[in-house]
């Protein structure tokens, strides 16, 4: 199943300078032997970066983000493909998830700031 992608209506810029945080190193795998210490291993993982998102939307583009994050994400993995900003490279296409799966919609006069903190996969799929 191929994943759903940011619609194209709607734009991806945050209105301010992204914040991005890496994600928190995993605690190591104990195991715990008959003689001696115990043994100690690294976990692996795979990095997420996490981005602060505020963009500015219309009525309409407001509509068609309420229709994408429940209609769509929440009929699938809530994983989907969306342009976030790389250094030196501009946005680039990465696979994506809101944090904790949530994120606000605040109205502000003619238009709606929505706002959330998205998980980046390093990678597109």
């Amino acid at each position: 199943m191929a994943l759903p992608t940011w619609p194209t209506a709607l734009p991806y810029k945050t209105r301010q300078s992204p914040r991005k945080r890496p994600e928190g190193h995993r605690q190591p795998v104990v195991t715990e032997v008959e003689d001696g210490p115990p043994i100690m291993r690294v976990q692996a993982r795979t990095v997420v970066e996490k981005i602060g998102y505020s963009i500015v939307m219309t009525d309409a583009q407001c509509a068609d983000f309420r229709a994408f994050a429940v209609e769509t994400l929440d009929q699938s993995t809530r994983h989907f493909l969306m342009p976030v900003p790389i250094p030196g490279t501009g946005y680039v296409q990465r696979r994506c998830w809101f944090d904790g799966g949530t994120y606000s919609i605040d109205e502000s006069g003619s238009h709606y700031v929505v706002s959330f903190t998205l998980c980046v996969l390093p990678y597109a799929s």
